[in-house]
Parts: C-alpha cells; sequence; structure tokens
C-alpha cells in the first residue's frame, strides 16, 4: 500500500502522491527563498547548494517518488 509523502514541496489533496522535490530548495536543489524559485531572475549568481537534498532537488524521504511504501 502506498501514502502521499507529506515530506514533499507540494503533497496532493486529491491524489496519493506528493510532487517528488525537496520542500526546502522547492526541488531547485540551491539554497535560496520561496520567492527566488517562482521568479528565476532573482537567483544569485553563485548559489549554494541546499543542504537538505544536496543539490539534487529531490525529496529525501521519498527519494523523488511522492508516495511511501507502507
Amino acid at each position: 500500500m502506498y501514502e502521499a509523502c507529506l515530506d514533499c514541496d507540494a503533497p496532493s489533496i486529491f491524489g496519493n502522491t506528493g510532487n517528488g522535490k525537496c520542500s526546502n530548495c522547492y526541488g531547485a536543489g540551491e539554497k535560496s527563498g520561496y520567492m527566488d524559485a517562482i521568479i528565476p531572475s532573482l537567483k544569485k549568481d553563485n548559489p549554494e547548494q541546499c543542504p537538505v537534498c544536496d543539490g539534487t532537488g529531490v525529496c529525501q524521504t521519498c527519494q523523488g517518488d511522492g508516495y511511501l511504501k507502507s
């Protein structure tokens, strides 16, 4: 049986999955703020790697699947 991963950036309300993206960097893989993820022009020239996903942009709880096996 599967259950939605609630640690993803955007867990689905109606489905049984998350989006598989890191909730700290919103899937960008960079240490940035929410507005940086929405408006790419705000990104820094040399961004730091996200400390939670190590720059992968993938949710570390579900490994990017969006769901957990139970």
